[in-house]
């Protein structure tokens, strides 16, 4: 079972987004990691490009947090350092990647929050959605504009539209985790 992931019928022809969708398939195709879903394939068809992913079957950590709120819970601690842990291996192979070239590719995720954290039934987290991401060689060019997505999760850095490096995923990650333990937003 797959995932496919297409642009919008009234955005397919945009060219800044076409390429935006682009840069999202070469960057996550490019990460081999059990801990970011897997790209299995991509491509051009009558409705336009797609990315073709591993379907995980499970729910985003994002629902689970929303499930944990409405019904008065909490996340054991335990859970949280798992679920840490992995996302935490994710977003370092997506820092760590490199070029055929063994160049080092500057990838940020840019949107490191629960909702694109994937949790399967079975017990797998993988980080998700590289759409926002940016890295050295994209065809788009990432500007300092911040694109819409919640606020509370990005850097000072960004919020400063200063150049951003992996810290600013940290930051993210470090927010998600606070708002897993306390059930609140710091």
């Amino acid at each position: 079972l797959i995932a496919v992931k297409r642009l919008l019928p009234d955005i397919l022809h945009d060219e800044a987004m076409s390429k935006r969708f682009l840069d999202e398939v070469w960057m996550t195709a490019a990460l081999r990691d059990p801990h970011v879903v897997t790209v299995v394939g991509w491509g051009q068809d009558a409705s336009g490009p797609y990315l073709a992913c591993e379907l995980v079957q499970g729910v985003s950590l994002g629902r689970l947090v929303k499930s944990v709120i409405e019904t008065g819970e909490e996340f054991a601690e335990r859970l949280v350092v798992y679920l840490g842990l992995c996302v935490a291996k994710g977003l370092a192979a997506a820092h760590e990647l490199r070029s055929e070239r063994g160049e080092l590719m500057n990838l940020v995720h840019r949107d490191m929050n629960a909702a694109n954290v994937l949790v399967s039934f079975q017990g797998e987290v993988k980080v998700a959605d590289f759409g926002l991401a940016k890295a050295k060689d994209r065809l788009t060019v990432t500007t300092s504009e911040l694109p819409v997505r919640p606020m509370g999760h990005i850097a000072p850095e960004e919020l400063e539209q200063r150049a951003i490096d992996g810290r600013a995923d940290i930051f993210s990650f470090g927010v998600m985790l606070y708002e897993l333990l306390t059930n609140q937003q710091p």
